[in-house]
């Protein structure tokens, strides 16, 4: 029997994600360190790692860290709970689109485009955005939301 035809097609990852809540990582968030009284890493095990980090894998933003990964650099360090912040470069896929890779680059500030990283994203249905991410290269960087 043939799926709906019809029907929206979701991806795996669209039903089995992890989910990044934090506000502290959202990119209204200017000098607030909430990680062990420190800047937040993104890395799974790290001291200062936030709640919402579960190591490398797929994530949905909600909450009040916003819908989605920012899509520039805020040429600001010090923002979203890190010292260097992670943007989604290549912007979002269409629905329909499946997984695509993008690129994650670190702003501290002076340069926006620090340690590419190549992450994935799907387009679940024009609904929702999920990012498979690994851990930051180095500390202290997160991800950065809006």
């Amino acid at each position: 029997e043939k799926p709906c035809p019809t029907c929206p097609q979701f991806a795996d990852q669209c039903f089995n994600y992890n989910e990044l809540d934090s506000p502290y990582r959202n990119f209204k968030m200017r000098r607030v360190y909430k990680c062990s009284n420190g800047y937040c890493c993104d890395q799974e095990s790290h001291s200062r790692a936030p709640l919402d980090w579960k190591g490398p894998g797929w994530y949905r933003v909600v909450g009040e860290a916003g819908s989605q990964l920012m899509t520039q650099g805020n040429g600001e360090a010090w923002t979203c709970g890190t010292h260097v912040h992670g943007w989604l470069s290549g912007g979002h896929p269409a629905a329909g689109e499946g997984e695509v890779y993008r690129t994650v680059y670190f702003d501290d500030g002076t340069n926006d485009r620090r340690n590419p990283t190549n992450i994935k994203v799907v387009n679940c249905n024009d609904e929702f955005f999920v990012y498979y991410l690994p851990d930051v290269p180095g500390c202290n960087r997160g991800y950065c939301t809006e």
